[in-house]
Formats: structure tokens, C-alpha cells, sequence
């Protein structure tokens, strides 16, 4: 379904990290082309933010949001990197209280699942039961999936023995499990190739046919408006599709999210002023994609992260990009704790260019407040493309396919005038 909401509508949208998060509200009117895109990411003097956090409830929305990471082996249904991580009833829950996420309320998870066993033969009775229960758990307990398929579990300098053959025979028999748990999806991951699925330490790296017919094979899986998401604008740049009037479908999972500022940012992060950088900026004013990602985990080596990154350049950075999701469990200890402690009033948010409702701010009797970035009422939102009302005026929003996701927006936009909104079937374009 699509929803075309004209410019004269008020609407609450506020930012985490770059998060647009979104609801309707009738008490403030925010008018196209009161922030625009900026070029660089320099950061203004903002003074600091003074006075007592004031905390507020989450919301609970689909598909955005803070996300939770979990790794499964197919065959034995664990982890292959801890003996804690194990499917059963309380799979997600320790993760909420491993991460203390208890009261953010979140709805995804980073759902890695590994078809090791079955590099070079079909997904047998086992495999494809085993992944149809991963499902069924994230359905009974409220979750969708940042979905992503790999072999390679070992890491660095191994090699997973993939193959063009077996990866687009076993897309061909996952397939009628994603349309049929289709709601359970937020997005889908290429992944598959090379070490997590990062498209690195393949055999494959080369191949860029077996590129271009896998990607081209996870479109045709998920149905429109569905995406998937690649590492980097390379390698989306580089795919010869079979279907190109779907790349506009292809996002990207930034694995390495360091706001360009650890020392190997340049290549595996989307530093600013980049020519990827630059490409993501400009891809996102025209496309409704998914974005998600994740920092490198705190640790004192090469590429870990063992140090603070600026949470206002961060939030201009997914702010620009406009992020769908971040990963609260990779450098938890440090950098999430590190943003969910950062105070933010209207004039840092109106220093940054960040959109949000003033009544955010107001306690009940309306004195001014103040709030912390981290929680997830500011994370989580159901309609990305608003951010595009406020570029043009007015802006099409593509509802999921599933019924209760597409309530659950539904709900979201309660407040809306009816005279302001114009609803069409799903896949159908409305105009201005």
C-alpha cells in the first residue's frame, strides 16, 4: 500500500543517530524545505546540553529500529562462537538482557544463518525445518529479521568452498519460506558469499557473473517492495541485473560504521566527502531502501574500536544516509552505552538539522525537558520515506505486504487528516 501525504499535514519525526523515526501528531507543522541536505559533514558549535534526563516510554514499531544480533548453525541450531546462543524459547530474551535492552522495545534482529552443512548439496527435510522454526520464533515473539545466509563462519583467510551453482539452488529452495514468512522480514542480506557472508574470502570474489546472478536471484525471491542489502556501493555499481528497474531495491549494510573515524574507516566504512559517501547521499533522496549498521566490536586490535566516536557526527551521518536500523550489540560496553547517555534539547537538534516534534520535549504540564538519544522512541520509526516530505512536499510511502506490519503503520498514521492521505493498493504508484 502506498500513502501519498500532502505538505499541508503535521507530523512528528524525530531522529536517533541519523534514525527517522515517524508518527503523525496535530500539534506541529513542519514545512518542506525547512532543512535540506547539506554537503559535508562538519559539525556546528553546539552548546552542551544541561538539566535532568526526563525519560518517556518506547514505541514498538516494525521493521526500525535498535536490532539485536544473533548467529545459528543450521544443522545443530547454536552459535558456532559460544555455547549460550542456542535456539529455544529463550534465544532473543537473553540477548534483550544480555544487551540491557529490556526497555527499548525492539523488534529486530540480525538473523545470520548458516548452511555450512550444506555448501555443495540442496537444503534437505533438516535444513529447511530448522529455518522454518527460526521464523516461527521470531513470529511468536514479535521480532523480523535483518535476514543474511552465509557458509563461511570461520572468518579470515578460510575459505567456505561456495559456489555460484549451489548458492542460486538453495535461493531457489528458500524461496517459497521467505514469501511465505515474508512478514518476519524487515530486509534480506546478499551475504552467502565469503567470511559472514561479507563477500570477501570467497572463492567467488572474482566472479562477478556469479555476482550478478545472485543478486539478481534474491530480487526475484523477495517481492517488490522488499530489499536487500549489499556491503558496498562497488560492488552494487559493478552488478549487471537481470531486472535493473529493481536496483533502486538494493541498499547497504554497513558492517563497519566508525563515523570515518577510526584508521581503516577509508574503504570499509562510507567515510564523509568519499565518492561512496557521496553516492549513498544522493541514492537515498531517490530510493526507498533499507540501511542498517554496526560498529566494530570493542576491542584493542587492528580493527577493533577501542574508543569513543563523536555521537553528534554519528547522528548527522545516519541522519544523511537515513539509516533504517543499527546493531545495539556490537560495542555495547562502550559506544551504545556511550549514545544512550548523550542529552539532547531542540537546539543541538536544530543545530544538526534534525527533525523532530517539539512536544517530544514538553513534560505533561509542558515545561521543557530533557531527553537522552539512546532510547528507542527515537530509534525506531515505521515510515522512512517521510524524510522525503520534507525534500519535496509530499512523498510516497510503501506500506509491507503483510497484514499486521501494515496495521501497525497504519496505527502510526491514526492522526493523519483523512483529506491528507490517498491510499492505493500495494505495488500501485500514487502521484502528486
Amino acid at each position: 500500500m502506498l500513502i501519498n501525504i500532502k505538505k499541508t499535514m503535521t507530523i512528528l519525526s524525530t531522529l536517533l543517530l541519523g534514525i527517522m523515526c515517524s508518527f503523525c501528531s496535530d500539534t506541529i507543522d513542519v514545512y518542506a524545505g525547512q532543512y535540506g541536505e547539506e554537503d559535508g559533514t562538519s559539525e556546528p558549535e553546539t552548546p552542551e546540553v544541561t538539566g535532568n534526563i526526563v525519560p518517556i516510554e518506547s514505541l514498538r514499531n516494525p521493521d526500525r529500529g535498535f536490532h539485536l544480533e544473533c548467529n545459528l548453525l543450521a544443522d545443530q541450531m547454536k552459535s558456532p562462537y559460544n555455547d549460550y546462543e542456542v535456539y529455544g524459547n529463550d534465544l532473543y530474551t537473553k540477548k534483550v538482557e544480555q544487551f540491557d535492552a529490556k526497555d527499548d522495545n525492539l523488534t529486530l534482529v540480525q538473523q545470520y544463518i548458516y548452511l555450512t552443512n550444506w555448501v555443495s548439496k540442496d537444503l534437505d527435510a533438516e535444513a529447511l525445518s530448522n529455518i522454518r522454526k527460526i521464523f516461527e520464533l521470531m513470529k511468536a515473539q514479535g521480532y523480523k529479521a535483518i535476514l543474511r545466509f552465509a557458509y563461511n563462519h570461520a572468518g579470515l583467510n578460510t575459505s567456505g568452498g561456495e559456489s555460484k551453482q549451489w548458492i542460486l539452488r538453495h535461493i531457489e529452495q528458500l524461496t517459497p519460506l521467505l514469501n511465505e514468512y515474508i512478514g518476519q522480514i524487515a530486509t534480506m542480506q546478499v551475504g552467502f558469499i565469503g567470511a559472514w557472508g561479507e563477500w570477501h574470502t570467497s572463492p567467488l570474489m572474482n566472479d562477478q557473473s556469479a555476482k550478478n546472478a545472485i543478486v539478481s536471484a534474491l530480487l526475484r525471491a523477495l517481492p517488490a517492495p522488499y530489499c536487500v542489502e549489499m556491503r558496498y556501493p562497488n560492488h552494487k555499481k559493478a552488478l549487471t541485473l537481470e531486472q535493473e528497474g529493481s536496483r533502486g531495491r538494493i541498499g547497504y549494510a554497513n558492517d563497519y560504521f566508525t563515523a570515518g573515524e577510526h584508521p581503516l574507516a577509508p574503504g570499509n566504512d562510507f567515510v564523509p566527502n568519499t565518492d561512496d559517501y557521496k553516492q549513498i547521499t544522493e541514492e537515498v533522496k531517490v530510493n526507498n531502501f533499507y540501511m542498517s549498521g554496526e560498529i566494530p566490536y570493542n576491542e584493542d586490535t587492528e580493527w577493533g574500536l577501542a574508543e569513543l566516536i563523536s555521537p553528534i557526527k554519528s547522528l548527522r551521518i545516519l541522519r544523511e544516509h537515513r539509516y533504517s536500523a543499527f546493531d545495539v550489540t556490537q560495542n555495547y560496553d562502550l559506544n551504545i552505552m556511550s549514545w544512550k547517555r548523550v542529552k539532547v534539547n531542540p537546539a543541538l537538534l536544530n543545530d544538526n538539522h534534525i527533525l523532530f516534534d517539539e512536544s517530544y520535549f514538553k513534560d505533561e504540564e509542558g515545561n521543557e525537558v530533557v531527553r537522552i538519544t539512546g532510547h528507542n522512541h527515537l530509534v525506531a520509526h515505521g515510515l522512512e520515506a517521510v524524510a522525503q516530505f520534507f525534500a519535496h512536499g509530499e512523498v510516497d510511502i510503501r506500506f509491507p505486504a503483510d497484514a499486521v506490519a501494515r496495521a501497525a503503520v497504519m496505527s502510526a498514521v491514526a492522526g493523519i487528516n483523512d483529506n491528507c492521505v490517498e491510499t492505493a493498493a500495494v505495488g500501485d504508484v500514487s502521484g502528486p
